[in-house]
């Protein structure tokens, strides 16, 4: 499960290339408005990925460090 939030987060991450291509298009074209839009439309993609890949690792993480506990705070023997 871990490992499908991962490359799921990496393929975010590379599939937001496209906007920012698009975005250079776009100011190539002189429409700075939609270039501007993409670049943003860009960064919240990478930004998810970047979350969700974050997510997985530290969900990984946490399965390997959880031990019971008991009420007053000590771990069990």
């Amino acid at each position: 499960m871990n490992v499908a939030k991962e490359l799921l987060g990496l393929g975010l991450v590379a599939g937001s290339a496209f906007f920012y291509l698009q975005s250079v298009r776009f100011f190539g074209e002189g429409d700075h408005v939609a270039g501007i839009l993409q670049i943003f439309v860009g960064l919240a993609t990478t930004r998810a990925g970047l979350e969700l890949v974050k997510l997985g690792l530290i969900s990984e993480s946490g399965v390997k460090r959880s031990e019971p506990r008991r009420p007053d705070g000590e771990t069990t023997p």
